[in-house]
């Protein structure tokens, strides 16, 4: 299934900031947190609609989405967090934002010899700024790329 076909057939979901957000809400509200990383040497199973490098080893981020009482952690690295930026700059939702909202913005790379758990755990926070702001932005939360790069588009079990 391609993105724009996602787009037509999926829910319209709501983010929540972890803070506010309640396993007691339905299936249309879910949060997120990036809730760690590993540096993996062999491959996690990704979608394959989901870019990204597959070099090894690398950092990977441990994000967590929860929706009702279910949580689902996603491995994600930076690139395919860059993948989801360039899906969404090229294809933005149409919903009006906000005048001062500005646009969105990913942390920049950094060259892979830099990269060390200090760097990674520095890394990991920005990046949870990112997808904060990102998803709390109007239309992005059920933003056919964000479904893709989640997994919502599949069926949520618990982990």
């Amino acid at each position: 299934m391609t993105l724009d076909e996602a787009a037509s057939t999926s829910p319209k979901l709501l983010y929540l900031p972890k803070d506010t957000w309640s396993p007691r809400y339905d299936s249309t509200f879910y949060t997120v947190k990036l809730e760690g990383k590993q540096k993996l040497s062999e491959l996690p199973e990704v979608p394959s609609a989901i870019g990204g490098k597959s070099n090894l080893p690398a950092y990977y981020y441990e994000v967590a989405v929860y929706r009702e009482h279910d949580k689902k952690t996603v491995l994600r690295r930076y690139s395919q967090f860059n993948w989801l930026y360039e899906q969404l700059i090229a294809s933005p939702p149409q919903d009006e934002q906000p005048p001062d909202a500005g646009p969105i913005r990913l942390p920049g790379a950094c060259p892979l010899q830099w990269q060390d758990d200090k760097f990674a755990q520095t890394r990991l926070g920005r990046l949870m700024d990112f997808i904060g702001d990102t998803l709390a932005r109007p239309g992005y939360a059920s933003h056919p790329a964000v479904l893709s790069f989640l997994e919502l588009d599949t069926t949520m079990s618990s982990t």
